[in-house]
């Protein structure tokens, strides 16, 4: 969903999701049932296939796969940028769900948007 701002800016996008794996507490609060990921576009930096690829022993493929996802892109999108196949694409994702021990999308990105960004260009 894409939550508009005053300023003009590109809108806010918001992702939520179930969490699917129980979390007995989350900062002294009762156990978390959805997580909610803001992001701002316009302070967002790429994440680097690199680093997730040596994080979780990923392919390069595997690993360009995961980056896209992250950006927003839904796994028709990513394919197709990356010039896969839909279903090449799906195989990467199977592969990459074992390697990062998450089951949905949603807990791929969540896990991924925690990890270091490359740095912005300079001036």
């Amino acid at each position: 969903m894409s939550v508009p701002r005053t300023s003009g800016k590109r809108a806010f996008q918001v992702l939520t999701a179930p969490l699917r794996h129980h979390v007995s507490t989350f900062a002294g609060e009762r156990a978390p049932k959805v997580i909610a990921l803001v992001i701002d576009p316009e302070n967002e930096r790429a994440l680097l296939p690199a680093i997730v690829a040596a994080l979780y022993e990923l392919t390069p493929r595997e690993a360009e796969l995961a980056c896209a996802l992250t950006s927003g892109m839904t796994l028709e999108q990513a394919a197709e940028q990356l010039g896969m196949t839909y279903e090449t694409a799906r195989s990467h994702l199977r592969r990459i769900f074992d390697k990062t021990e998450t089951t949905r999308q949603s807990e791929l990105i969540v896990l991924l948007a925690r990890l270091p960004k490359q740095p912005p260009p300079r001036p």
